[in-house]
């Protein structure tokens, strides 16, 4: 009796201290993970932040291509910015271009969103300001709204960040004419380091704002579009104002990860009630059915939560948070079956490990596996 007891505190004590041991690894996977993510977004070659960086950029293509671009200095505020579904946003704000009386007369002012979804109720420009300017330049300022089809990767989701961008062509795209950022406009003093062109009070459900700037979309297309003397079809330089945002974790984790914590303690506490005790099984009331019906329960209750999330992401593949919920499928599976087995094995192999200690083995190996396999997914997640 003394040596059976001693075999049960030492597996005790030494599956405690493993599943201590993969709860710190999880822990500091998942930290590793929100840093690498948040580390890991596309870089540029340039950040466009003053008129010598852009003049260096056009000056490149021009050399290449032997043409004379014309510049239209062109500023962008964005006013509020959501999510409509993962991968069509909605952004309003104002559009300003000042023009030189030295543009050709065959220009005209005005923009085109080229990723824009245009339908009467999915996209406005209205000429909102006209102004003439010291020396005879002209300012025309648009309040636009639009929605914006953009290819987004979620897989990482919750720890995935979001780079917005907003690509900007001249009116008369097919022309010489190139859009520049009019940093003149900008107050903040170092646009490089600050964020600029949004309002500071927007408001980003789930996100938080990380950085924002003007860079150069290189865009190649394999044809003319008809036009004969058209110079665009080669890494011409088109304007983009990018946005990046930064998911905020724990409202992810609150409202999909809690959940599944709370079903797999239901589900450790259910498998402690497995017993061969008489006295046991009747103060707990201990029976198959009843385990087999909790199971279910708790089942529906995931799948639930899991269609509202497959559904949030239905473009995108499986997501990093789905693991989890795969995970505490097999979890119900392993406490419904080692129950059914317990009651049913009592000869053989199978039914001596589970006799042994009262079904100590398996719920022994319920922590450990659970957290050796979020372990292993988080890991592949990371350096897949």
């Amino acid at each position: 009796m003394l040596r059976t007891f001693g075999v049960f505190l030492v597996i005790r004590r030494k599956i405690l201290l493993f599943s201590l041991l993969l709860s710190g690894g999880l822990m500091t996977l998942l930290a590793y993970q929100w840093a690498y993510e948040a580390n890991d977004q596309e870089k540029v070659e340039f950040q466009l932040h003053n008129a010598e960086i852009v003049a260096q950029e056009l000056r490149r293509y021009e050399k290449s291509e032997y043409t004379k671009l014309v510049t239209i200095p062109t500023g962008i505020f964005i006013e509020s910015f959501f999510f409509e579904n993962p991968v069509v946003f909605n952004i309003t704000g104002i559009i300003w271009q000042k023009w030189s009386p030295d543009l050709p007369d065959s220009l005209e002012p005005g923009f085109v969103l080229p990723e824009k979804i245009e339908t009467a109720d999915t996209y406005t420009a209205d000429l909102i300001y006209e102004e003439t300017l010291d020396g005879g330049e002209k300012l025309y300022g648009w309040y636009f709204e639009a929605h914006i089809r953009q290819a987004m990767d979620y897989t990482q989701f919750p720890f995935d960040h979001k780079k917005i961008e907003l690509r900007l062509l001249p009116k008369q795209w097919q022309s010489n004419a190139v859009l520049v950022p009019d940093f003149d406009s900008y107050l903040k003093k170092d646009l490089l380091a600050d964020s600029f062109g949004i309002d500071e009070r927007i408001i980003l459900d789930g996100y938080n704002l990380t950085e924002t700037y003007f860079d150069y979309l290189r865009q190649s297309y394999d044809t003319n579009f008809g036009f004969p003397d058209y110079v665009g079809s080669d890494e011409y330089p088109e304007l983009i104002f990018n946005i990046h945002l930064q998911r905020s974790v724990s409202n992810a984790f609150i409202i999909y990860l809690f959940p599944i914590i709370i079903v797999l303690l239901l589900l450790f506490g259910t498998m402690l009630t497995v017993t061969s005790d008489a006295q046991k099984r009747e103060r707990m009331d201990f029976n198959i059915s009843m385990i087999i019906a909790s199971c279910s329960a708790l089942f529906f209750i995931l799948v639930l939560a899991h269609v509202e999330l497959r559904d949030r992401f239905i473009t995108s593949p499986i997501v990093y948070i789905e693991y989890f919920y795969l995970l505490s499928y097999g979890a119900i599976f392993y406490v419904a079956a080692n129950s059914y087995l317990f009651c049913e094995a009592r000869s053989g192999m199978i039914g001596k490990l589970l006799a042994f200690e009262d079904n100590l083995l398996a719920k022994a190996a319920f922590w450990p596996s659970l957290l050796l396999a979020a372990n292993f997914f988080t890991y592949m997640s990371i350096y897949d």
